[in-house]
């Protein structure tokens, strides 16, 4: 397999921990292990191995769907103020 080449800044928190994410969902999925590095580079860039653009494009869909499935945990509702809302959205006021 080939290193896959992720856009991100060696400076941006935010592209580490989704290239770490990213890792940990093709590990979990298919029990592979893939590795996250920045190359030496005078401009480092940003490499997943261990694993193929079809592989995550197909775990990245097998997760996503399962998330938006009825009975996910991620569309559970509850009441707030006395109006339904999700207990994950940005409007929940108490």
């Amino acid at each position: 397999m080939t290193d896959l080449a992720l856009p991100g800044r060696l400076e941006s928190a935010l592209d580490h921990l989704a290239a770490y994410g990213l890792a940990a969902l093709v590990d979990d999925a298919t029990g592979s292990t893939t590795r996250v590095a920045w190359s030496d580079a005078p401009e480092p860039a940003l490499a997943l191995s261990g694993t193929t653009w079809d592989e995550v494009g197909q775990v990245v869909h097998a997760h996503a769907t399962a998330r938006a499935a009825e009975g996910s945990w991620l569309q559970a509702s509850g009441v707030a103020g006395g109006t339904p809302a999700g207990l994950f959205s940005p409007r929940v006021k108490g």
